[in-house]
């Protein structure tokens, strides 16, 4: 059995999108962004993002089709000023305000990543990834780092896998033209772990945090610790589905949709009908922009969002009742067990030192040294780390391709 592991890379191979776009990096992300349509689209929402960059960098709005920060950096860096203020113990009525923008900023730019992706990705299938798994085997796993689901179409229309088995994860439904609590397929004959998520995982707009003022009279920044019965996985649609505001786009691909993913047809256990949330955004005019707050009585139980692991420094995959973690623990047990692993167009950044442990682990377990390929044009840094690390607990052989050139 061989294990395929797969990151940006790989997926930046692919050239068949509607868009005549390749999938970005995290360096090129905002580039990529502005050179889509969806960039100039009124209902894909960035006001918080646009109020963040004018009160914390003084850009003004104009100056975000140039704005091209690695979007890791950016998203790490709204993300600790938030932690820092809901973590207090004492926080003002201002720093109160601060926290729902900077959670309005910070969810924006969870749906513009899935956003972009969807958009790129909405084409013919990708003949790289269909070469892969015609080149793969029986029982063969696929771990990719990426959030698309290039790989996810292919396996679906090649029969040969599932959603329904094929993550390793249970989902509470399935969207495929309609919510289906079944798929009734045959069995999954490889499987396809995603150990950031995937945009056509979607959960309630508040899966990820919420407030909540019906169990805590001050402002908490609370984190759902459900699993399945609020997972759901999107797959395909021919008919207009319900989503945000009736913002419903045809046009797309298997495993893509437009901007808003469909609503989700049940409430998630653990969430009260009568529960007082707190709905946050702004009104924008030429006048100024104007901040509103407001206290509501019940919850929408049906708008959603992706599941993805953001690209954060400090990830945390302990959210949604650690189903992330238990992935993880099955890739682990699928590199002790491969014959070789590929490693193709994924460097193991440092910011990613959970996708270096789990490597490690491996090999500590294993009783024979890894095999490895490395697939990379410029594979030489991750080789000589691999040698430092392992020794000759690794067979290591370079192939200086790109994933398009090993494939074919």
């Amino acid at each position: 059995m061989d294990v395929y592991i797969l990151g940006a890379g790989a997926s930046k191979s692919y050239n068949k999108s509607k868009t005549g776009v390749r999938m970005p990096l995290a360096k090129d992300f905002f580039k990529t962004y502005n050179s889509l349509k969806i960039s100039e689209d009124l209902n894909v929402v960035v006001t918080h993002v646009l109020s963040y960059l004018k009160e914390y960098r003084k850009m003004d709005y104009i100056d975000f089709m140039n704005f091209n920060e690695d979007i890791e950096a950016f998203l790490t860096e709204i993300n600790e000023k938030l932690y820092s203020l809901v973590s207090k113990e004492n926080i003002s009525y201002d720093e109160k305000e601060s926290a729902l923008y900077l959670d309005g900023a910070y969810n924006q730019l969870i749906f513009l990543f899935e956003g972009v992706l969807n958009e790129i990705q909405n084409g013919e299938k990708c003949p790289y990834y269909t070469k892969l798994l015609e080149k793969s085997h029986k029982d063969d796993v696929f771990i990719t780092f990426n959030w698309d689901t290039l790989l996810d179409r292919v396996l679906w229309e090649s029969k040969l896998w599932s959603p329904e088995d094929g993550y390793g994860i249970t989902f509470a439904a399935f969207y495929n033209n309609e919510w289906q609590d079944t798929l009734d397929l045959d069995k999954s004959k490889v499987k396809l772990l995603k150990l950031h998520g995937s945009t056509n995982w979607i959960i309630p707009y508040f899966g990820y945090n919420f407030v909540n003022l019906q169990k805590h009279r001050d402002f908490v920044y609370y984190k759902q610790e459900k699993d399945k019965s609020f997972m759901y996985c999107y797959i395909d649609s021919i008919n207009k589905y319900k989503t945000y505001k009736d913002r419903y786009k045809s046009g797309y691909a298997p495993f893509s949709y437009y901007y808003y993913p469909p609503d989700i047809p049940l409430l998630p256990n653990g969430i009260e009908e009568n529960e007082k949330i707190i709905t946050h955004g702004m009104n924008m005019s030429f006048s100024g922009t104007k901040f509103y707050t407001k206290i509501s009585s019940g919850i929408d139980k049906t708008t959603s969002m992706p599941l993805i692991i953001p690209p954060v420094k400090n990830k945390d995959y302990s959210i949604i009742g650690g189903i992330f973690e238990r992935i993880w623990e099955d890739a682990l047990s699928q590199l002790c067990k491969a014959d070789k692993i590929y490693i193709i167009g994924y460097s193991f950044p440092t910011t990613d030192t959970k996708s270096w442990d789990l490597i490690h682990k491996a090999q500590e377990i294993r009783k024979q040294p890894l095999n490895i390929e490395i697939v990379n044009p410029f594979p030489d840094d991750l080789a000589k780390k691999f040698y430092e690390t392992f020794g000759n607990n690794i067979n290591c052989k370079i192939n200086r391709s790109t994933f398009a050139d090993f494939i074919l």
